[in-house]
């Protein structure tokens, strides 16, 4: 009995590879984006505790400390506009990463659904050969009586 050989092997190994690389390439956009909107988020915050802090402090502040003050929540809140800019653009990223991958994974699931079919094909042929022999033997022994 022959063994089940796959015609197309090699290209859903390749494939395979192809998917694993896109893979990586998506995790390391993901942690790139999430690096970055870490960084908004704490942006963000420090802005609040800024504001807050000016507010609970204001009775007690000079106007020359809130120039200084203003000057720096402008500082910050450009800082933050150019973050959402960033962060914007590495999901993009992401998402052109995401759509590669499904795309890869498609084409995978493509070769491994025909890799199923030619092995259905391969166990119904083995069974029919199996049962020719069977029928084979039979005959045989009626024969021989």
């Amino acid at each position: 009995m022959k063994k089940f050989n796959f015609k197309f092997q090699k290209i859903l190994e390749y494939k395979e590879c192809i998917e694993d690389k896109n893979r990586i390439f998506f995790n390391t956009q993901l942690a790139v984006y999430n690096e970055e909107q870490t960084t908004l988020n704490t942006l963000v915050e420090k802005r609040d505790h800024l504001n807050n802090e000016r507010n609970s402090n204001l009775s007690s502040t000079t106007i020359k400390d809130l120039k200084l003050f203003n000057q720096y929540c402008l500082d910050i809140n450009e800082t933050i506009d150019y973050q959402k800019e960033v962060v914007l653009e590495k999901e993009k990223d992401v998402d052109n990463a995401k759509k590669k991958l499904l795309e890869s994974v498609k084409e995978k699931k493509t070769f491994e659904k025909l890799k199923d079919k030619f092995y259905d094909q391969y166990l119904f042929e083995v069974k029919k050969d199996e049962e020719k022999l069977v029928d084979q033997l039979v005959s045989f022994k009626n024969g021989i009586r």
